[in-house]
This record gives C-alpha cells, structure tokens and sequence, in this order.
C-alpha cells in the first residue's frame, strides 16, 4: 500500500508500462513524496506519480546501505530547490545535513525527515543567511 512508503524510500515497478517513455518493469525510484492518494517517485531525470489504483505496481526494492556516507553540517539554510526541468522541482526546507555522493544528495531536516535526491538534477536554488560548507 502507498501508506507504507516515505520520501527516501526506492521502489521498483513489476509490470511494463504500455505508454512511451514511462518506466519499465525492474527499473528502481526514488519515493519523493506520498500522499493518502498516491505516491510521486523520481526515476532518473523524470518523475511519476502513482494514484492508490496503481500502487499494485510498486514494491519495496533492495536498499544499498553505505555505512561510509560523509555528512556536511549546515547552518543557517532556510530551504533548498533541486531543478529538474523547467516544471520539475524538489523543494526541501530545513536541511541541516547533507551528504554528496555520485547518485545524487541525501538530505536530513531539522524535523529529522530524510530525502534523497536523484543527481539528474539541472540546478540548485538554495535559500540561506549566508554560505555555509
């Protein structure tokens, strides 16, 4: 059920997709946001949203752990834009660590939510007091 995932979370769909350019079966996501309704997921450079009638479709998949990842404290950021495209955007607000790595960013908010941000990403617009790391 789409309840049972959170942003940060990878799924992979089952079942091949009829419509161009639409995910194809095994291929891995990243969970962006959930709602009561559906979940949104970031596959590499695009993004998907799931309504509850679809969410046969997607199952937990394996997660890599990296007991090596190398966080930055930050101070002082109000919010941070990750730019996909031109109408395609994360907005994170609160981040007080992240971590870099080749597949994209991993964030932490002051509230202790998590995120990870595919590294498709065209830009960053960071809102903040001053530069930090």
């Amino acid at each position: 059920m789409i309840k049972h995932f959170k942003p940060g979370d990878l799924v992979v769909r089952l079942k091949d997709s009829a419509g161009k350019g639409r995910a194809q079966r095994g291929q891995v996501a990243h969970v962006v946001s959930v709602s009561r309704r559906s979940v949104i997921v970031c596959y590499p450079g695009k993004f998907r949203e799931f309504w509850l009638a679809d969410n046969a479709e997607l199952y937990a998949a394996p997660a890599n752990t990296a007991p090596d990842l190398k966080w930055t404290e930050l101070r002082g950021e109000i919010s941070r834009t990750y730019h996909f495209s031109e109408d395609q955007r994360i907005k994170v607000v609160g981040v007080v660590r992240l971590c870099v790595r080749p597949s994209g960013h991993r964030l932490e908010t002051e509230s202790g939510k998590k995120f990870i941000i595919p590294g498709k990403f065209t830009a960053i617009e960071i809102v903040a007091k001053e530069w930090s790391a």
